[in-house]
C-alpha cells in the first residue's frame, strides 16, 4: 500500500472521475471501473487489459449487462454499502454510491495485486465521497427512468446496442411501431429559463398526448412527437416561433428510434445551414431540404457549380435593382405555388406577387410548371442563400 501522503495528494489535486480512478489505481494496483444506473461506464483505470472476460466486456462495450448490475445492486440493497463479489475468475469489490435510497452509481475494483481486504476503508470511504461529488455534479447518475431521460440518453447514443434500448423501450411503454416525428427548436438568440418553459407550456397545450417525451441538449429543445409530420399544423407554431423568435424544424417520419442519433445530428444540420441562410422565424420541415443535404460535404467553390445559371442571373439582378425576385421564387415554391401563403409571408398583396412572378417568367424565360425544375431552383436557391458573399465575386 501507498503513504497516506499521497492517498491525501489524490483528495486534493483531482478534478475529475479520470483524476481520480487513476490516482486510486496507483494506491492499490488493481483496475477500477465505475458504472452509473444506466449500465453506463463513466469512467475506468487500468494501464493494461487484464485478461478476464467480464472485465474486457466491460471496458469495450461501455456497460455490463443489466442482469449483472441489478444482481450487485440487490445485493448491497440489504447489505453495506460494499460486498465482495465473483463474476468470473475474478474476484471484485462493488462498492455503491449512493443519495438517501438511491444507487447513483456502483464502483467495482478488479482484485489484481493488492487483496480486497487489504483496502483500507478510509480509501474506500473517501473515494466513494470523491466519486459521488462528481457524478452528481456532472449529473451522470441520471438514469432511463422516466420518457425523458430516456429520449435524452437515446439522443445522445449511449445505447450501443439494440438490446437495452429494447429494454428500456419496453420498461417505459413507449410503442416503437407507430409514425412518430422530431422537434427540434433553436432558441439560442432569445436564451431564457422563461423561454423554455413557455416551449414546454406551449407543446403541451397544442400536442398533448402526442408528446412522449422532450429535453433539451446546449440551446436546442428536442420533442419526440407521436405524430405524422404531414398531420401537423405548422401555421401554430410558426405564430408561436414568430412571436418569441425561435426557429425550428421537424425531422422525417422515424420508423426506428433506435436510429435518432443519427436522425437527430443529420436534421441539426439541415436545420443550421437554414438558420444561417433564410433567417425566418418559423418551423422547416426537414424532408423538403433533403437533395441539398449531400451538397454540405462539399467547399464553397464546388458548390458554386450547382447553381441554375438563371437562378444565378436573377440573384445578380436583385442586387442591381433590389427587387427580391429570389425570395419571391422561394416563398413561391415553397408554399406550392399558393399566391395566397406567398403574399402573406412577404406581406404584399397577392395582386403585386403575380406581378413579380410574370415579371420574373418574361424577363428571365423561366416557368414553374416543370416539378424537376423547381427542385432545382430551390436548391440553387439555398446555395446562393448559403454563399452570398462568394457568389457576389461571379461575373455573368
Amino acid at each position: 500500500m501507498n503513504s497516506f501522503e499521497n492517498y491525501f495528494n489524490i483528495i486534493i489535486n483531482s478534478k475529475d472521475l479520470k483524476d481520480i480512478t487513476q490516482g486510486y489505481y496507483h494506491l492499490t494496483n488493481n483496475p477500477i471501473a465505475i458504472i452509473n444506473s444506466e449500465y453506463q461506464l463513466i469512467s475506468f483505470y487500468s494501464p493494461f487489459l487484464v485478461k478476464d472476460e467480464t472485465w474486457n466486456q466491460t471496458i469495450t462495450d461501455g456497460y455490463v449487462h443489466i442482469n449483472t448490475y441489478k444482481k450487485i445492486e440487490n445485493s448491497l440493497k440489504n447489505k453495506d454499502r460494499m460486498i465482495i463479489t465473483n463474476l468470473s475468475s475474478k474476484r471484485r469489490l462493488a462498492i455503491a454510491i449512493k443519495e438517501e435510497d438511491k444507487t447513483l452509481a456502483i464502483i467495482m475494483i478488479l482484485e489484481e495485486e493488492t487483496k480486497l481486504e487489504d483496502i483500507p476503508n478510509d480509501y474506500i470511504y473517501t473515494f466513494s465521497e470523491l466519486i459521488k461529488k462528481i457524478i452528481k455534479k456532472n449529473k451522470f447518475y441520471l438514469t432511463n427512468e422516466t420518457k425523458d431521460s430516456f429520449f435524452n440518453s437515446l439522443i445522445n447514443g449511449f445505447f450501443k446496442e439494440k438490446s437495452l434500448f429494447l429494454y428500456r423501450l419496453n420498461e417505459l411503454k413507449i410503442a416503437d411501431n407507430e409514425h412518430k416525428t422530431m422537434l427540434i427548436i433553436d432558441f439560442s438568440s432569445n436564451y431564457n429559463d422563461n423561454i423554455i418553459q413557455s416551449i414546454v407550456n406551449f407543446l403541451k397545450s397544442y400536442l398533448n398526448e402526442r408528446l412522449i417525451a422532450k429535453t433539451y441538449i446546449d440551446k436546442y429543445f428536442i420533442a419526440l412527437l407521436n405524430i405524422d409530420y404531414k398531420d401537423i399544423d405548422t401555421s401554430k407554431i410558426n405564430s408561436f416561433f414568430f412571436s418569441n423568435r425561435l426557429y425550428g424544424i421537424l425531422s422525417a417520419n422515424i420508423d426506428d428510434l433506435f436510429a435518432i442519433p443519427s436522425i437527430y445530428l443529420n436534421t441539426l444540420k439541415i436545420l443550421k445551414l437554414l438558420k444561417k441562410t433564410l433567417d425566418h422565424y418559423e418551423l422547416f420541415e426537414a424532408n423538403k431540404y433533403f437533395a441539398i443535404f449531400p451538397l454540405l460535404s462539399l467547399n464553397n467553390s464546388e458548390l458554386l457549380y450547382f447553381i441554375d445559371q438563371k437562378i444565378l442571373e436573377i440573384f445578380h439582378y436583385d442586387n442591381k435593382f433590389n427587387t427580391s425576385f429570389i425570395d419571391t421564387i422561394y416563398i413561391y415554391l415553397m408554399t406550392n405555388r399558393s399566391l395566397i401563403d406567398t403574399s402573406k409571408k412577404l406581406y404584399f398583396h397577392k395582386n403585386t406577387i403575380t406581378y413579380r412572378l410574370d415579371k420574373i417568367k418574361n424577363q428571365f424565360s423561366i416557368d414553374f410548371d416543370d416539378y424537376n425544375n423547381n427542385l432545382i431552383y430551390l436548391d440553387s436557391i439555398l446555395i446562393v442563400y448559403y454563399l452570398k458573399g462568394e457568389i457576389n465575386k461571379i461575373i455573368i
